[in-house]
Formats: structure tokens, C-alpha cells, sequence
């Protein structure tokens, strides 16, 4: 009997937590408010199978630009809502010692092709000699020591030769690395879009290792949603579902969209007072399309309601 007791207070101590938890969320979605319009409380409310809160997104998310090479900026040319095209310079670290670099990667360039070009002339000069001595060496008209002198001169020439093609291959790759150092000391933008921070000034340094961001840039991605769903509506929502969303604090506009996707891995929900704690809730990410030009600001938190 004491266990049958004790089994009913457990049972009924679990339910009333989950109504703690999940109530709020559901009077916030489903009950209408005094100020509403009167017509709209006469018309059948939808059906709803799931409720949830979401933040409003951009499909793979903001940039967050940061520099590759420790420097000084230079330049800055992207201000914050600036719209950037793929490729735009939005800023320039000091590039001096390495364009420096490059003009003497050059110059090492031009005399290893130059050796190059002479001992080639060397080597076709020397291939007609052989040839002539060994003519001459068939009517016995030189030794057979001069015959084995001009090839052996003309083998060496050979190996010389390639040996400075190799050399100038060498003087390119490294012509190459200089132009590269020079190219990742110019920030560009890596999509279409507006940037909405730009957080350096000409003349402040940049580091690598401390990752320090230059500019915020948002994307033309399609606008989502990320909704956490609980785990106990998982079997009620799947991809393809209708939803309405729900900005916090206007509960009387709404904006229409649809589950493209919801994640196999449930994680626990963090507490809203003490960040450093999690809850024994469980939620599955959802992330929700909606129109490009949907009233929603990044950032912004939402009500979502999943629609049977």
C-alpha cells in the first residue's frame, strides 16, 4: 500500500511539473487577448499540434569575418550597411614588406629564366659539336678520347640545363607565395550581402590568434526560423508542416511558414535564470522557411505554433 502511495505522488508531482513548464507556453499561443479584434475571436482558431519558441535567422548564418594575418588595417573600405557584392574588398591590412617580397621574388624569377635560356644555347651548341666529332670519329679523322671529351661536355651541359629548369620552377612557386601573403592581407567580402558591423579602424591591429572580428556580414540567404520542439511533440511535427509565427510581445500579427527540417538529436534546454544550468527538458532543433520578405528581424525571438 505505502508503495502505491508513494507511486501516486511521483506520478502527480511529474505532471504538475510539466504543466509548469509547458503551460505558459501554451496560454502564450493559444489564448486570445481582451484587446484582440472581436471578429477574429469568432472565426475558428487553427488546430494546433505543437508550440514552441524560435529565434529568427538566416539560412547557414552571419559571417563573422575575421583576418587570417596578424597587421595593421590600412584601409577600410566597407561601411556598416554598405550592401557588398562576392568578392568586394572590404578592407586592407599593410601589405608593404610583402609587396616588397614580391618585386624581389620577381627579380629571382627573371635571372633564374635567364641562366635557363643560356645554358640551353650552351647545350644546342655543344649537341652540334658532338655530332660533328662523331662524324669525324667514323672516318678516323679525331681520337676516340676527343669523341668521349665532347660527349662527356655535352652530358654535363645537359644536366646543368634541367637543373636550372628546376630553379625556375622553384622562382615561380615562390613568386606565387609572395602574390598569396600579399592577397590574404585583402579582406574580402565571401557573399552577397550587407554588413551590419564594421569593428575596425584604419591603423588598429588585427590578431590571428586573438580572432579579432572586422565585420559582421549578412547574408541574401533565405530568412528561417529555429525552433527548439520538445520531445514529447516530436511525433506530432515533421518537414513539410505549416506553422505560425508569433513575434514576442505582438501576439496579434502573425507570419506564415513551413518545417523544412527537424534535427535527430535531441539536447537539453538551458535555464533561463542561471545559463550554467540545464533543465531535464529535451528539445529537438526545427528550423522553419518563411517569406524573404517576412516582417522579422534577425535576431528576433518568436512564438511558433505548429498547425495540424
Amino acid at each position: 500500500m505505502d508503495q502505491f502511495k508513494r507511486s501516486r505522488r511521483l506520478w502527480a508531482t511529474g505532471l504538475l511539473g510539466s504543466s509548469l513548464i509547458l503551460g505558459p507556453l501554451w496560454m502564450a499561443v493559444g489564448t486570445p487577448r481582451a484587446d484582440e479584434n472581436s471578429n477574429s475571436t469568432e472565426r475558428a482558431a487553427p488546430a494546433i499540434a505543437a508550440a514552441a519558441r524560435g529565434t529568427v535567422d538566416v539560412e547557414g548564418g552571419l559571417y563573422r569575418i575575421t583576418a587570417v594575418r596578424d597587421g595593421i588595417v590600412a584601409e577600410v573600405r566597407a561601411i556598416e550597411g554598405a550592401y557588398v557584392r562576392k568578392g568586394d574588398l572590404l578592407a586592407v591590412l599593410d601589405r608593404r614588406q610583402e609587396e616588397s617580397t614580391v618585386r624581389i621574388a620577381e627579380q629571382e624569377l627573371s635571372q633564374a629564366e635567364d641562366r635557363h635560356k643560356l645554358l640551353e644555347l650552351k647545350g644546342r651548341n655543344l649537341s652540334k659539336t658532338y655530332e660533328r666529332m662523331r662524324r669525324a670519329a667514323a672516318g678516323k679523322a679525331v681520337s676516340d678520347q676527343a669523341l668521349e671529351d665532347a660527349r662527356d661536355a655535352y652530358e654535363t651541359q645537359a644536366i646543368e640545363t634541367n637543373s636550372a629548369a628546376t630553379t625556375v620552377t622553384i622562382a615561380q612557386e615562390r613568386l606565387e607565395m609572395a602574390k598569396r601573403e600579399i592577397s590574404l592581407r585583402e579582406i574580402r567580402a565571401p557573399a552577397d550581402g550587407v554588413v551590419v558591423r564594421q569593428a575596425v579602424k584604419a591603423g588598429e591591429a588585427v590578431s590571428t590568434q586573438m580572432m579579432s572580428e572586422m565585420f559582421v556580414l549578412l547574408p541574401d540567404g533565405a530568412k528561417i526560423v529555429r525552433a527548439d520542439i520538445p520531445e514529447e511533440y516530436l511525433d506530432l511535427v515533421g518537414p513539410g508542416m505549416s506553422v505560425e509565427i508569433v513575434p514576442e510581445g505582438r501576439a496579434a500579427q502573425t507570419v506564415s511558414g513551413r518545417i523544412s527540417r527537424v534535427s535527430k538529436v535531441l539536447t537539453h534546454v538551458k535555464s533561463t535564470e542561471n545559463s550554467g544550468e540545464r533543465s531535464d527538458m529535451r528539445t529537438a532543433n526545427c528550423i522553419i522557411t518563411v517569406a524573404r520578405d517576412a516582417p522579422l528581424a534577425i535576431g528576433q525571438r518568436v512564438v511558433v505554433r505548429v498547425l495540424k
